[in-house]
């Protein structure tokens, strides 16, 4: 028999986590529905470890678990299996195509969001992690010029790559883009796979990647700047973004606004030859439009992050902030502690 394999290969930032999350979630459900999201080379709810897989040095080990996963499909109960890690964006198409049998239909799920949009989410993440160069965080223009971060970023020539190995026929592209997907980006994903997001399915919380406030990205920035150990400023900084969580929504705050409308221009401008390739190539648009949403000026901003930009109520909101998501944790960690000893104690037990 043969089954479909749909490989989601991301691309970074652009909802993956989210897409994984609800795939995991829905397991059960979806194998009911005769697709498998499977076990095999799982690590945090996707399929990370089959993509870290291709470019280990252990061959042995790799061909080991691609057995195993190909062993798992033809074991299913289903028509179609799907597979998802942004790290697959990365790899070689033609050695991961070598890892499955000839009877496997295989198809390549890649999701494209706006490059100024990807930059700006980039750059924030990599601030959280403290990965950021120097050079980069205090030079704009220096981050957006990246060789190797525009090259990921040109879809037409990464898509081709694909193309050449799986044909054009099994690329299935999709924009990040609300009005261009089908409802929201959990329906969309189940649209590729020929499936209707009904009340039946489970939703996983929204903003899985919670992107900090200008301001408190501002405070990460300084702590990056700190000579202290890596972990003790991993700390701070995580509890800094859960306040993101906690604090109300202000667009004087709007952490997007790190990049201004002229250097989203002009950074989109170096891919308006490659985005309407793709659009005529890969979604059938004669008129090259791939992305529809215009490039918007960041709201007003307070200016550079000085004593004077942090009122008293602005203070308070976050300090109150950090005690609050200390609290929650506090309160997770007791009832983990209960669920313990419940467990190593339970009701009628003497002893």
């Amino acid at each position: 028999m043969t089954k479909t394999l749909y490989i989601h290969i991301g691309r970074p930032k652009v909802g993956s986590t989210a897409i994984q999350r609800f795939l995991k979630f829905n397991r059960e459900r979806l194998l009911e529905q005769g697709i498998l999201y499977p076990r095999t080379g799982e690590r945090e709810n996707a399929s990370h470890l089959l993509a870290e897989a291709m470019s280990a040095e252990d061959v042995a080990a790799r061909e080991a678990l691609f057995t195993e996963l190909v062993a798992e499909i033809d074991a299913a109960d289903c028509q179609s299996a799907i597979l998802s890690s942004e790290n697959f964006y990365f790899v070689d198409p033609g050695q991961l195509a070598a890892c499955f049998p000839e009877r496997f239909q295989v198809k390549i799920v890649c999701y494209v969001r706006r490059q100024d949009e990807v930059l700006v989410s980039s750059y924030i993440q990599e601030m959280k992690d403290g990965s950021l160069e120097p050079e980069d965080e205090q030079n704009l223009d220096r981050y957006l010029g990246g060789k190797e971060r525009l090259r990921l970023l040109d879809y037409k020539a990464m898509l081709d790559n694909w193309a050449a190995v799986f044909g054009e026929g099994n690329i299935v592209v999709r924009v990040f883009e609300k009005g261009q997907l089908k409802g929201n980006l959990f329906g969309d994903i189940m649209d590729v796979l020929g499936l209707y997001l009904d009340d039946d399915y489970r939703l996983p919380p929204q903003r899985v990647n919670p992107t900090p406030a200008s301001d408190i990205l501002a405070l990460i920035k300084v702590i990056n700047a700190y000579d202290e150990p890596k972990h003790f400023k991993r700390q701070l900084k995580s509890r800094l973004v859960e306040i993101s969580e906690i604090l109300d929504y202000d667009a004087r705050f709007d952490a997007k606004q790190v990049f201004s409308a002229q250097r989203r221009e002009k950074a989109l401008a170096k891919f308006a030859r490659s985005n309407a390739e793709t659009a005529r190539k890969y979604l059938g648009r004669s008129d090259g439009v791939l992305f529809r949403e215009p490039v918007r000026d960041a709201p007003a901003s307070p200016g550079a992050i000085s004593a004077d930009t942090y009122s008293l109520d602005r203070m308070a909101e976050i300090w109150i902030g950090m005690l609050v998501a200390q609290q929650k944790r506090i309160n997770k960690l007791e009832r983990q502690v209960r669920s313990i000893y419940t467990a190593l104690n339970p009701p009628g037990d003497q002893d």
